[in-house]
Formats: structure tokens, C-alpha cells, sequence
């Protein structure tokens, strides 16, 4: 009887840390496939897919997660004839450590013959970086 109770006992435990952990274990790997759908079934092309992993989860250094998902309105995709400048607007998905899911849509110019993208807000002054090598990929292979 004293056995059973011990194997009961350890059985609540460890449904307790997998609840508890859950949102560090599982969440990571599952959140984006409702929002990618979703994406997709609103006309949203899936451009780049970020993953990330972390030493504090040391099994995500084996299988990263996605943690910033970049979505492109194809019916938004303009360029020059010689794909030097494309503009197109795109909606980013992030999710955040503690879980937040966030979004936000803007109107991109993506250089590729300076290798720059800019964003083109409405409300403030454009921003530029350096292309990474994904969105160089998608844009500049038009």
C-alpha cells in the first residue's frame, strides 16, 4: 500500500512539472502552426521562418524553435524590371520568452544591389538595415 501511495505521489509530481513546464517545453515547438494557418489562409506567403535556441533549454541547441515568423502579401510585391529595389508589405509574428504573441504590418523596400532593406513606416521616419541572408533570398530571387 505504502508503495502505491509513493507511485501516486510521483505520478502528481510529475504531472505538476509538466504543467508547470509546459509553456517552456512543448509551447515553443506548437505556437506557430495555428498562426501560420491562419497567415496563409488570410493570403500571407510565409517568407522566413527565424528560429532561435537558448543554454537555459539546452535540447533547443538540438531542435531550435521558431520564435519570428515574416509573412509577405504577394499582392503586394512591386519591383523595378531588374529586381534591384522590390517593395512589398509584410506582417511579422513574434513570440516573445514569456509567451506574448505579437504582430505588426509594414510596407518594406528591400534593396538588394546595397544589400538593405528599409522599413517604410506611416507614422515616423523610415528604418534600414542589413539584409539577412533569408530575406536576400526571398526578395532578390524574384
Amino acid at each position: 500500500m505504502k508503495v502505491v501511495g509513493s507511485l501516486l505521489l510521483l505520478l502528481l509530481f510529475l504531472a505538476f512539472v509538466a504543467f508547470v513546464w509546459y509553456k517552456d517545453l512543448v509551447e515553443p515547438y506548437i505556437w506557430d502552426d495555428v498562426v501560420r494557418k491562419e497567415a496563409e489562409d488570410a493570403g500571407w506567403e510565409l517568407a522566413i521562418d527565424y528560429k532561435s535556441s537558448s543554454l537555459i533549454m539546452p535540447w533547443t541547441l538540438f531542435k531550435p524553435y521558431s520564435w519570428n515568423l515574416g509573412f509577405v502579401d504577394p499582392l503586394s510585391i512591386r519591383s523595378n524590371n531588374s529586381t534591384e529595389v522590390v517593395k512589398a508589405k509584410m506582417l511579422w509574428i513574434r513570440r516573445e520568452d514569456s509567451g506574448v504573441i505579437e504582430q505588426h504590418v509594414d510596407e518594406y523596400s528591400f534593396d538588394c544591389v546595397n544589400n538593405q532593406f528599409t522599413i517604410l513606416f506611416t507614422d515616423s521616419e523610415p528604418a534600414s538595415a542589413e539584409m539577412s541572408n533569408e530575406l536576400r533570398g526571398y526578395f532578390c530571387n524574384l
